[in-house]
């Protein structure tokens, strides 16, 4: 036996149908959901009656008109006809609908409804509504099943086994009718297959056999609902970025930082994109690899030291935010440091000195200090990290080297 613990067990108000929707729904007034009744929905108190099916001044045309003096009023129960009620010109001369039993239109004459009668067709209407009229951030949703078809034991099992309550219209009494609605909150693999509901009319818990309806036994099956309720999404609120410096100089491709999206919805997940719109000017010496910024270009500090880019933020149910960042391009020691000479065969020998990207060199070379240096050699192509220049020494007794750079 698999019961779904805390549906909480209400007894029958103005109809089976509200009351067995109402204890689904307070059953997630309880998980998650605190806005469908005011106050603890644990136990039938006077707020969940009202939600279930509201009640004014129990006199029709006179004081507070709620459901019950707008169509419950006159009570046509023991009556061999419906008898009209307000319904008969909704919504003008009737109340705001408030409950559920409103918009299941229970006990309404113009749907030829007796007192606490509702149709099936209106069980999913209710539900939506109802919620709606609670929360609008909250997001419904409800599927019928038919017990000729598409209501089978494992749609039932699963309902349950994810505590997901369910409705079902039965047929209590063994005519081979439908006359009542009940909340459906656990089950039973047997043998025999049974479904487990209260009743409405007590807080027991009661089993029943899970079989189609029939004149030859009592709580058969028609047909059955289950419901889901989730928050709606909300768009993300804010980006950050956790680094916003990048050093000149590096490759392409080196991580500047990664993105974090800021989001009212827990467990929500990102994807982060270069937007076209104000500050996007630099978009282009920037990519996004998953959540990181990498470089699309190696930058230079003393050609240009700030870019601005624009960053979209959109979550899985494809709402965004946007925001414009500023990346600091910082400086960094760029002369060149002498690392060695290498002697080479006869007079020859190997300069070596430290290099980086987007620069080139000059080699000047001087026999006297007191004269001055002179170009050896322009234009040399950085090779980082090290650069090398053969020279000679042949025919002199002392040589001495320089090396500049350019940005």
């Amino acid at each position: 036996m698999t019961t779904i613990s805390g549906v909480p067990p209400y007894l029958w108000r103005n109809g089976c149908g509200p009351t067995a929707v109402g204890m689904v729904l307070g059953y997630y007034d309880l998980n998650g959901f605190p806005d469908l009744f005011a106050g603890n929905a644990s136990s039938q108190t006077a707020s969940v009656n009202q939600g279930i099916a509201s009640q004014g001044s129990e006199t029709r045309g006179s004081g507070m008109q709620l459901h019950y003096e707008d169509y419950a009023l006159p009570n046509d129960s023991s009556s061999s006809s419906v008898i009209s009620d307000s319904s008969q010109t909704y919504p003008t001369g009737c109340h705001a609908s408030d409950s559920i039993a409103d918009f299941m239109r229970t006990s309404w004459s113009s749907e030829g409804n007796f007192y606490g009668w509702s149709w099936s067709s209106d069980i999913i209407p209710a539900f939506t509504n109802y919620v709606l009229l609670k929360n609008p951030s909250y997001v419904p949703c409800s599927t019928s099943y038919y017990m000729d078809s598409s209501l089978t034991w494992t749609v039932v099992t699963n309902e349950i086994a994810n505590n997901r309550p369910m409705v079902f219209l039965v047929d209590s009494s063994g005519d081979g009718y439908t006359d009542h609605f009940v909340p459906v909150i656990g089950y039973s693999d047997g043998p025999p297959q049974q479904y487990a509901c209260y009743d409405t009319w007590d807080t027991n818990i009661r089993w029943c056999q899970f079989r189609e309806m029939s004149s030859s036994h009592s709580w058969g099956v028609w047909g059955g609902w289950s419901f889901s309720l989730a928050m709606a999404n909300k768009p993300p609120t804010n980006i950050v970025i956790s680094n916003t410096n990048v050093l000149e100089n590096l490759a392409v491709g080196t991580e500047v930082g990664a993105f974090t999206a800021e989001d009212p919805d827990t467990g929500n997940t990102f994807s982060y994109t270069l937007f076209v719109g104000t500050g996007s000017g630099d978009n282009g010496s920037f990519t996004i690899s998953g959540s990181n910024l990498l470089t699309a270009a190696s930058f230079n500090y003393e050609v240009k030291s700030n870019y601005s880019i624009r960053v979209q933020a959109s979550d899985q149910g494809g709402l965004s935010t946007q925001k414009v960042f500023a990346i600091s391009v910082t400086d960094v020691n760029e002369t060149p440091a002498f690392l060695g000479l290498d002697a080479l065969t006869g007079t020859n020998f190997v300069l070596r000195w430290s290099s980086v990207t987007n620069h080139i060199y000059t080699v000047r070379f001087s026999t006297n200090m007191m004269s001055g240096f002179s170009v050896l050699k322009s234009n040399i192509t950085a090779t980082p990290v090290v650069n090398m220049y053969t020279d000679s020494v042949q025919g002199v007794l002392q040589k001495f080297w320089q090396i500049t750079t350019d940005p």
